[in-house]
């Protein structure tokens, strides 16, 4: 991470002391938890537990890092979206789900409007269908992510090149 920086990991809740231990013994501050209550959680096909219905995602901080306070409505530390369905979900060649984790896009504005400013870079080094490269595109970042599955990565160019704005925000794509 470069020096005045944040970093939001979204993670299985069971490696979040892991995960919280690899952060601070890598000099990263502890800065919030943010939950995303999923409204339609997938079923619980097995049925021997609860069904998945939060998400969790900590964030880190190194430095003097960027933090915006939107309006206090919109500073919860929880958000309630569905999970990506319909037409906004990508689709395999064969029709089915691209990605199995497919982010919300108002989830990631959220967070890239929260913790960062217009022209800062943004890097997502597992930018899978291109979450935070749309968002960064639309709030005017400079987005650089990497993906090394081919499918995801041709599906996120090609998502990005559907949206109509002047100034692209995007740097690059790593294949």
């Amino acid at each position: 991470m470069n020096e005045n920086s944040t970093i939001y990991i979204s993670y299985a809740e069971h490696y979040s002391n892991d995960l919280i231990d690899i952060c601070k013994n890598n000099n990263l501050a502890y800065f919030d938890t943010y939950y995303w209550h999923k409204t339609n959680p997938m079923l619980q096909v097995r049925k021997r537990n609860y069904r998945s219905t939060v998400e969790t995602t900590l964030i880190f901080t190194k430095g003097k890092y960027t933090f915006n306070f939107l309006k206090q409505k919109e500073m919860h530390d929880f958000m309630e979206l569905p999970i990506v369905l319909g037409k906004a979900r990508l689709k395999n060649k064969k029709g089915g789900t691209l990605h199995p984790t497919q982010k919300p896009l108002k989830l990631i504005k959220r967070f890239v409007k929260v913790s960062s400013n217009e022209g800062d870079k943004v890097l997502d080094p597992f930018s899978g269908t291109g979450t935070t490269n749309v968002a960064c595109k639309i709030l005017n970042r400079i987005c650089l992510g990497i993906e090394k599955n081919e499918e995801y990565y041709l599906a996120s160019v090609k998502r990005l090149k559907q949206i109509n704005i002047k100034k692209s925000g995007v740097l690059s794509w790593i294949k």
